[in-house]
């Protein structure tokens, strides 16, 4: 999922799309690292190359909006659970 998200929408200019596939990716990777139900299934999110993919497709969303948006819409999630 995450390999293919920003080409699938931050190369045609679907910011909106990305941000909004996040809210439901964030919510299940907090979800997982807490150890908490998972309300939606992120398929293998227990192997760990899947986390470094989400990862990198914030790398790619910071590229194609900003470092600050990526910091202000991503930024907890990635400094709590470095």
């Amino acid at each position: 999922m995450f390999v293919s998200l920003p080409g699938l929408t931050l190369a045609i200019d679907e910011i909106e799309e990305f941000e909004s596939v996040m809210e439901t990716a964030q919510e299940a990777i907090e979800n997982y690292i807490n150890d908490r139900p998972l309300e939606c299934k992120i398929y293998e999110i227990e192997d760990p190359d899947v986390l470094l993919w989400a990862i990198w497709a914030l790398q790619q969303y910071a590229k194609a909006t900003s470092r600050e948006q990526c910091k202000q819409k991503y930024g907890t999630l990635l400094e709590r659970h470095h």
